[in-house]
């Protein structure tokens, strides 16, 4: 599409998707915000959180909680910009996602939502428009869980218990 073409091309405007066109979200309530904080490349294998999606919407106890609140959204936020050489990974992780939503229970399609950021909150232009724009530390102590797949690891990553657990009655 225009809009993935132009975030191959460099632009840091942040990207929204879901099944169909809105006008608003609200994300700061009643939203699961799943946060994959790294670039769009292959070896961070993005697609994983797809299929831990699916499943989560294959468990009864957990869609019948999802269920309990109807503005209860879930967002997969990526942080970072298409790294080098990644365009054709970046387009089908577009495909990917779009199947993903397709296979989920047609009464929770329109509540899942993938956000993609292009690292944009580092560029000038992004944080001229707020007072106080967020920043990646933000992002970690609104997330309800950070989602690290990858088929290698350089370092060692410290794993905290998110500051904002899921209010539809999981466990924890």
């Amino acid at each position: 599409s225009v809009l993935a073409n132009d975030r191959l091309a460099g632009d840091p405007t942040p990207m929204l998707l879901a099944r169909r066109d809105i006008t608003r979200v609200d994300f700061v309530h009643d939203n699961v915000l799943l946060l994959q904080p790294t670039r769009i490349i292959k070896r961070k294998k993005i697609e994983t959180d797809f299929r831990i999606i699916s499943r989560l919407f294959a468990d009864s106890e957990f869609i019948e909680a999802f269920h309990r609140s109807s503005n209860l959204k879930i967002t997969l936020l990526v942080s970072g910009p298409v790294a080098g050489d990644n365009e054709r990974y970046f387009l089908k992780l577009l495909r990917d996602f779009g199947r993903c939503v397709s296979g989920l229970p047609e009464s929770v399609r329109d509540r899942v939502f993938l956000a993609l950021l292009f690292s944009g909150m580092d560029y000038p232009a992004f944080r001229v428009r707020f007072e106080r724009p967020f920043t990646i530390a933000d992002l970690y102590g609104v997330a309800s869980l950070v989602m690290l797949p990858s088929s290698r690891v350089r370092r060692k990553a410290a794993v905290c218990p998110s500051s904002n657990p899921p209010r539809a009655g999981w466990r924890s």
